[in-house]
């Protein structure tokens, strides 16, 4: 959810690396790591600058790395074009006001959620993070010949996902991530290489004009119970059970997952760093199996078939978090 990472995409790459190692000449924190990541948000917000990312993520024992130029702008504007295979002509942007992806092997560009909602900058989210986090100092390093404050975040209830930030002393933008799951497994790193600060131009973060087919995404909006259960053309069902220190987000129109196409129901739920969703359709997969995602990443799954309806709830959260929530279905 921080800047580095690709905004509003769910693709296998993104990493920091650290070593964690001290340097001669490097002082202590001047702030505590509370102050050092609520810093790190607002730069976010109000710095222009480019840098070269090398990312990594680890998978079913399988490692994949990727190389890319990001740019980012005031306001919360992004651009990251990889460029070597398995990704080599995506390109993930942001223009302030939706995030969009674009295919250059297909030309075509796919126009998804509302940014603003999704910025890790969101005061709800930053308000819930710092509820459910501890915010710890860990020390300095150097990334990309910058000295970096490091910052651990870990789940004050345990047992959920967490991250090691590296976090630029003078700037505050984010130079390096890792992430590990609720298991404790390190998943992804994303590490600047170089980094330089320069004003950049607006036009920069629009989808590329060269593309052959715009295809607009549903906006992901809240919706209220009637008319989303109208929409979708059943009723739709929340759990009774939500694990500690997630909030409800709201309830959206989407498509199912499993690539059918048929409308579902996805309701959301945050902790201000990790999200879990519940995917609700008519659609299941024969003698009363219901419907399965794909792919879901490091992200544990729990799938029930309920009142002839499927339910797929995802999370990296504890395998009985998940399976509880689907229990406590009305």
């Amino acid at each position: 959810m921080f800047r580095l990472k690709p905004l509003g995409i769910v693709i296998a790459v993104t990493l920091f690396v650290g070593s964690g190692l001290w340097y001669r000449g490097l002082s202590r924190a001047a702030l505590p790591g509370d102050d050092i990541l609520k810093a790190a948000y607002r730069a976010e917000r109000s710095t222009d600058y480019e840098t070269r990312l090398e990312t990594e993520t680890r998978y079913n024992g399988r490692r994949q790395t990727a190389t890319a130029s990001a740019y980012y702008k005031a306001g919360g504007l992004s651009l990251i074009r990889y460029e070597t295979p398995p990704l080599d002509g995506l390109i993930l942007g942001n223009d302030g006001r939706r995030n969009w992806r674009y295919d250059a092997r297909r030309r075509v560009v796919d126009c998804g959620s509302d940014s603003e909602k999704d910025s890790p900058a969101n005061p709800r989210r930053i308000e819930l993070l710092f509820q459910n986090y501890n915010i710890r100092w860990e020390g300095q390093d150097r990334v990309a010949g910058r000295i970096a404050d490091i910052v651990r975040i870990s789940r004050k209830a345990g047992g959920g996902a967490s991250r090691r930030l590296w976090i630029d002393r003078e700037r505050r933008i984010i130079l390096r991530s890792d992430e590990y799951d609720s298991d404790g497994k390190l998943t992804v790193r994303t590490a600047s290489r170089s980094v330089a600060f320069r004003p950049q131009p607006a036009h920069r973060f629009q989808p590329p004009a060269r593309s052959v087919r715009v295809r607009q995404e549903a906006a992901l909006r809240p919706m209220e119970a009637a008319p989303l259960s109208e929409a979708v053309g059943f009723q739709v069902l929340l759990p009774r059970y939500i694990p500690a220190g997630y909030r409800y987000e709201g309830s959206y129109l989407d498509r199912c997952r499993c690539g059918c196409g048929m409308k579902a129901a996805y309701s959301r739920y945050g902790d201000g760093l990790n999200v879990i969703s519940v995917f609700q359709c008519a659609h299941c997969m024969g003698d009363g199996k219901p419907c399965a995602i794909i792919e879901t990443g490091h992200s544990k799954i729990a799938n029930i078939f309920h009142r002839q309806m499927s339910f797929v709830i995802v999370g990296d959260v504890p395998q009985g978090e998940l399976q509880q929530m689907a229990d406590s279905l009305p």
